[in-house]
């Protein structure tokens, strides 16, 4: 099943991404409103890169943790 990922608009099958849910306030809906979001592998690693960089970790640490978190390539 081919995805939009919602940051960077470029295609991708399904299982190269996650579906996320966000919360999506605007003023046409009231309350809080939920919104499905498919962002790529890529997308989401640089998400969580600016996350962890903030936290003051290392760049060998956040990479580390980006591989066991979102690994780029299937494991056997």
């Amino acid at each position: 099943n081919i995805k939009k990922c919602q940051d960077c608009l470029n295609f991708f099958d399904e299982n190269a991404g996650r579906l996320l849910i966000t919360q999506q306030v605007t003023s046409q809906t009231p309350g809080n409103s939920l919104k499905w979001r498919f962002l790529c592998l890529n997308c989401i690693r640089d998400w969580r890169r600016r996350g962890l960089k903030r936290e003051g970790l290392e760049e060998e640490e956040i990479l580390r943790i980006l591989d066991i978190e979102f690994p780029l390539t299937p494991k056997d």
